[in-house]
């Protein structure tokens, strides 16, 4: 659970990195998001 916890918020802060820094590969990232959910 806790590990599980820690995965998320990584991957958050990871995708909110993408973003601000406008990375192309933030396609990518967000489509194994939205897998994941």
């Amino acid at each position: 659970m806790k590990l599980r916890q820690i995965f998320l918020l990584l991957l958050a802060a990871n995708t909110m990195l993408a973003g601000a820094t406008e990375i192309p590969d933030l396609g990518a990232d967000d489509t194994s998001l939205h897998a994941t959910r």
